[in-house]
Parts: structure tokens; C-alpha cells; sequence
């Protein structure tokens, strides 16, 4: 659970579905607020708490996002990339083969977040465009939210695969690895986003507790 913060962008190309397994380095907006407005006073308090972590998150790693992209252009972290959902599909194709579609979903909006996530070169009597180009990230946002929570369980259950939770460990590392190398001022930064990680493991299990409890 430690690493649940660990992998977004990492996947991007590859739908970012990894966020919802053991994270990454981006985080998902579906992840970070209360789920039910029937929940207990203790359940909110724990996804409020959980959500000041994610934005914790989110702002240092703010400060290494030109390194990380650089970093996910390595050959060797690409290779360790396919390798992870190389075995992630035979994961899905194994034990829940009804999720292929959504996990091929998920990889189609990688794309589409790639494509709309630079700058939109157009000229100021352009706003029409403007505006469609940013209706169309709102969509894709919305899309990739709703892919991921249909994916989330039998995610989940892939990353406690040994084959799938390895491949993702060498994934985790070899982009940890390309970072620094990149930026050696990144350390001190990914050595605190694993402490927040591990900060959001323990109140997702909190939360998960609380909830079997109700």
C-alpha cells in the first residue's frame, strides 16, 4: 500500500491507469474528496485529512514535473513501462477478462490526455476554439475518472500479483532513478512524496476499516 501514490504519469501513455493501484506521480481528482455524503463524521474527517495529503502531493511534485516527463522518454524506463502493462493485461486477461475493454479505454485516453495537455496554439479570434478545446479536457477528465473507479477493483487485485507488482516495482524505480540522474536536486522531493505516500496508505486503510465497520 505504500506505494498506492505512485505511478500517474508514469502510465500516462498507458491510460494513467496505474493511479489507482499503489499511486504514482500525478495524482487523480477522483481520489481525493469524500465519496458519500452519507458517510460518518469519522469518514469525512479521515478523507479530509486525506485529501490535504494529496494536495501536499501534488504541489511538491509540481517542482519535478519538466524532470519527470524527460524521465518517461528514458529507454529504459519505457521498457520497464510495456514490461508492467505488458503483465498487467495478462493479469486482467486471466482473472477478469470483461475489464480488457476498459483497461484499452483507459489506454486510448492516455492518448487524448497527451495530446491536450500541451499548449493550444490559436489566435486571439479563435475563442470558439478555445472553448471547444477546453470542453474537450473537461470531457476526457470526466472520462478518465469514470474509467478509472470501474477499474479500480480489479486493479487493485492486480497489484498484489507478484509478476505485476514486481514489473511495477522496477517501473517505480527506474523512474525514480531517471529523475535523479536528471535532476540531482529531485531526491529530497521523491523522498518526501514516499513519506506522504505512506501517510495516505494508512488512512486508506483507516478508511476501508471505518467502512467495513458501518
Amino acid at each position: 500500500m505504500a506505494n498506492r501514490m505512485f505511478c500517474a504519469s508514469v502510465i500516462r501513455r498507458l491510460g494513467r491507469i496505474a493511479l489507482l493501484v499503489q499511486g504514482g506521480l500525478v495524482l487523480t481528482v477522483g481520489c481525493t474528496g469524500v465519496e458519500s455524503s452519507g458517510e460518518s463524521e469519522r469518514l469525512r474527517e479521515l478523507w479530509e485529512e486525506r485529501a490535504a495529503h494529496v494536495q501536499r502531493f501534488h504541489t511538491i511534485q509540481q517542482g519535478i514535473r519538466s524532470a519527470q516527463a524527460e524521465a518517461l522518454e528514458q529507454p529504459d524506463v519505457r521498457r520497464a513501462q510495456q514490461s508492467f502493462y505488458t503483465e498487467l493485461r495478462q493479469f486482467v486477461a486471466r482473472e477478469e477478462p470483461s475489464s480488457l475493454e476498459l483497461l484499452d479505454r483507459a489506454k486510448e485516453i492516455g492518448s487524448d490526455l497527451d495530446r491536450l495537455a500541451g499548449p493550444t496554439l490559436i489566435s486571439p479570434d479563435q475563442a470558439d476554439q478555445v472553448r471547444r478545446v477546453e470542453v474537450e479536457r473537461r470531457q476526457v477528465g470526466e472520462d478518465l475518472v469514470a474509467t478509472e473507479k470501474a477499474l479500480r477493483p480489479i486493479l487493485a487485485r492486480a497489484m498484489r500479483d507478484p509478476a505485476v507488482n514486481s514489473a511495477f516495482s522496477i517501473l517505480r524505480d527506474s523512474v525514480m532513478v531517471a529523475i535523479v540522474r536528471i535532476d540531482p536536486t529531485a531526491a529530497a522531493s521523491l523522498d518526501r512524496m514516499k513519506e506522504i505516500s505512506v501517510a495516505i496508505a494508512e488512512l486508506d486503510q483507516q478508511i476501508a476499516q471505518e467502512q467495513l465497520s458501518r
